[in-house]
């Protein structure tokens, strides 16, 4: 039987939409025995609605480049919090239809079988077009539910706190890092019933 799942893909979503789409869920993290302790918290995930809520309207009234590139950016802090709150959603729903139909996400169009995720590729990194900014990336897999940026600037270890950037995407620029540093980067990526697979370590100096 195929398992019921929420979509985070929020890239088709034009600026209204996926505002509209935040404060729904925003309203439906309510319910503190469905959801006890949503991560993130819908403190923060309101916190950055709000903000491009605004910038949205700031753009529509006033325009000009400056503002556009404030709600470009609102939207790109906007968007990952959603793809992780969505993948607490799934684990604590467990495939349960209707906890996902009470989440406020949009539910996928059609159910999906759970999908194998195979080993993931070895991570591609290079340097962003400004100094201290770098590059990862990986070949998309199409069972992917999300996908995991994991940067260190420490040799790893198995002690190795990673930090961790969730997106839905197979690529993402880590920011306001230290140039001439060495960082180490690995990648995961989730599928269906909590599956997650992890790249190898990928290093480099970045510019």
């Amino acid at each position: 039987m195929r398992k019921p799942s929420i979509s985070l893909n929020f890239g088709s979503y034009n600026g209204p939409q996926l505002r509209d789409r935040s404060d729904l869920i925003v309203k439906c993290m309510d319910d503190p025995i469905v959801y006890p302790d949503p991560i993130p918290t819908k403190v923060e995930v309101k916190a950055a609605t709000d903000k491009f809520r605004d910038l949205i309207q700031k753009a529509n009234e006033v325009g000009g480049h400056v503002v556009v590139a404030e709600k470009k950016e609102a939207r790109l802090e906007l968007e990952p919090l959603l793809v992780r709150l969505g993948l607490y959603v799934m684990v604590n729903a467990n495939g349960n239809i209707v906890l996902l139909e009470k989440s406020g996400f949009a539910m996928n169009k059609s159910s999906y079988e759970p999908g194998y995720i195979p080993v993931v590729g070895n991570v591609t990194l290079g340097n962003g077009k400004n100094p201290g900014e770098m590059t990862a990336s990986i070949k998309a897999i199409r069972a992917a539910r999300a996908y995991g940026f994991c940067i260190t600037g420490e040799l790893p270890t198995s002690e190795t706190q990673w930090q961790v950037f969730s997106v839905g995407k197979s690529k993402f620029l880590f920011q306001n890092l230290i140039p001439g540093k060495q960082y180490w980067v690995r990648v995961y990526v989730a599928g269906s019933r909590g599956q997650l697979v992890y790249s190898n370590i990928a290093t480099m100096y970045v510019q």
